[in-house]
């Protein structure tokens, strides 16, 4: 069974008094208190791909990619268990009039894999353990 609705101008579809739904050419708007996308084929126990409330936005896909020129752009914190970028790319992360911080319960990794690790300060750098030595290692390859 389904329901075809059929316009030249616009669509618009109400349930009650708190969900609305108006298409109008490239344009979609969605009025209600609760949003949610799902692909036809998850499982009901599957986090919704996309979720929104009046307590926030969540997004249940496997990855997030952010395309574009700029990237992303967030006012407020972030907290994820890992940030990567594309291979042949580099990731830059900026906080332009703040400051930046990366804090981990149990630790803080930075690797550069295929390349070099530059850490530039235009103040004072400095490196301290509140607890034990601070150590550096080399290690050549022959």
């Amino acid at each position: 069974m389904s329901l075809n609705l059929r316009s030249q101008v616009a669509v618009s579809v109400s349930a009650g008094n708190s969900s609305q739904l108006h298409i109008q050419g490239d344009f979609v708007n969605v009025t209600s208190r609760d949003f949610r996308v799902r692909l036809p084929s998850q499982a009901a126990t599957d986090p919704d791909l996309l979720s929104v409330t009046e307590n926030g936005v969540s997004i249940g896909a496997h990855m997030l990619e952010v395309k574009g020129q700029r990237g992303m752009s967030v006012s407020g914190s972030v907290s994820l268990s890992q940030l990567s970028g594309h291979p042949s790319q580099d990731l830059h992360l900026r906080a332009p009039s703040g400051s930046l911080q990366a804090q981990g319960a149990q630790g803080v990794a930075l690797e550069a894999a295929a390349g070099g690790l530059t850490l530039t300060a235009g103040g004072d750098l400095r490196i301290q353990s509140s607890n034990g030595p601070v150590s550096a290692h080399t290690q050549t390859h022959p």
